[in-house]
């Protein structure tokens, strides 16, 4: 290795360990394992799993910063800082060395895959999405920077078609004059595709459904041309007292769902009077900023990835992650929620204890390490959140959760019973409809007179 490339190797652990993941997409379910209970994780775990972004993004000096020119920091300029090239992609890299370690090219290739950077992440069934409606999306900050943010959408068929056209195989020999043509390629399918916010954004508390805090969105246009940005609704810590724009947190609040989630606003944020300096402005962990999304009615249905992509304001640093939807023609059943409903949902951190099925003795199993965190998350989290969003078998579909948890167990026991009974009320009826149609057959027969 020779002395620049150990430099640049050098250089680009120090980022990593520098930021160490600060922010993920949680809806929907995104390529790097970030999900609505994230925000319970420990401070390494959650590193993990946020740890796709970009640093030194800035316009000149580092005081110039992504969100002062919303959209304007690329790929190239990325790959043109002074003091080592980085890889700026829509899902995220979780090293900016090269495209191979970006989310979706190499990594979590597969429609539903997810990947923690070093480890494989579970398989999760993507959304379906009928166009022409608005969707719910969300994230959550470990470490708040401000700053806005924006939506995209990308075919995967033109997303796998840049790959294909572009990057030799293995993808680490792909010449740097490749990697231009393919990030080229991946930016210009994503950013024709900018989606438009509804006129909604809220706080959600944890993963709690009725603990909702809406907001005033604010609103910025940037890059590409004509298209809306939307700041994070809390500012940094003293990002407006110390003389920058932004709105302060109570200001920009429009109505409490209650006064338990005033509550929490206020012993995180401070009070009314208190504008950026609330004990965690900078580390709002414990909420998730939440919009609706409108997509086109003339979308192509099909396979999309959907890119988030954060431009800080306080920080040279842009996040960016991706997530696998599916695009539908009808309006079917979607697998996030549309709307702030007040339905209750508590998260659930593993007990000691597990749960059983008392009619059939059964005993939950032990989840695999990327569904449990570590022994964070049982049985029971994943039966009360996909009951938060009115379904509470929606992680059944997935084998780890299938093969472990006893309410799936059970509700397929059921749904056999129910299918049992079905096929016996039909033998019945089709008995019966034989012995009405031999009687008719006797009556009518003259050696019977």
């Amino acid at each position: 290795m020779s002395a620049m490339s150990a430099m640049a190797v050098v250089v680009l652990l120090g980022l990593v360990f520098h930021a160490a993941g600060h922010a993920m997409l949680t809806v929907p379910h995104s390529k790097n394992n970030g999900f609505p209970g994230s925000y319970a994780l420990d401070r390494s775990d959650y590193y993990t799993t946020a740890s796709w972004w970009l640093d030194r993004a800035y316009f000149g000096t580092p005081k110039v910063t992504p969100w002062m020119q919303p959209g304007h920091f690329s790929w190239a300029d990325a790959r043109d800082l002074p003091d080592v090239t980085q890889t700026f992609h829509p899902c995220g890299c979780y090293n900016p060395h090269g495209v191979e370690f970006c989310a979706g090219v190499e990594l979590a290739q597969g429609f539903g895959e997810t990947s923690m950077g070093p480890s494989v992440g579970p398989k999760v069934t993507p959304p379906r999405w009928p166009r022409g409606t608005q969707q719910v999306t969300a994230f959550n900050m470990y470490a708040n920077h401000g700053g806005g943010y924006i939506y995209m959408l990308c075919k995967r068929t033109e997303f796998l078609q840049c790959r294909t056209d572009h990057l030799s195989e293995p993808i680490r020999s792909s010449t740097r004059e490749q990697q231009d043509a393919y990030l080229k390629c991946i930016w210009d399918c994503f950013e024709s595709h900018v989606l438009d916010f509804a006129d909604s954004q809220w706080l959600e508390y944890q993963e709690q459904k009725d603990m909702n805090v809406t907001m005033k969105p604010s609103n910025r246009e940037g890059l590409p041309s004509q298209s809306t940005w939307r700041w994070i609704p809390i500012p940094d810590t003293t990002q407006i007292t110390g003389g920058g724009d932004g709105m302060c947190s109570w200001d920009a609040v429009d109505s409490f769902s209650n006064d338990a989630v005033k509550l929490r606003f206020t012993e995180d944020f401070g009070a009314e009077n208190v504008c950026d300096t609330g004990p965690k402005v900078h580390n709002p962990n414990n909420w998730q900023v939440k919009d609706k999304i409108i997509l086109p009615d003339n979308l192509p249905v099909g396979e999309y990835l959907l890119s988030w992509r954060w431009d800080c304001y306080m920080a040279d640093q842009i996040w960016s992650n991706c997530a696998d939807v599916e695009i539908t023609d009808s309006a079917i059943e979607t697998t996030t929620p549309v709307s702030t409903s007040t339905t209750t949902s508590t998260t659930s951190i593993a007990s000691t204890t597990s749960t059983t099925s008392p009619s059939s003795g059964c005993i939950d199993g032990e989840l695999p390490t990327e569904w449990s965190q570590a022994g964070r998350f049982d049985c029971n989290y994943f039966r009360e959140r996909g009951a938060a969003y009115s379904n509470p078998l929606a992680y059944c579909a997935h084998a780890a959760i299938r093969n472990t948890c006893c309410f799936c167990e059970s509700a397929l026991r059921q749904k056999h019973r129910a299918l049992r009974r079905g096929h016996a009320k039909h033998l019945h009826q089709a008995a019966l409809a034989l012995i009405q149609n031999a009687s008719k057959v006797r009556k009518s027969d003259p050696s019977e007179l």
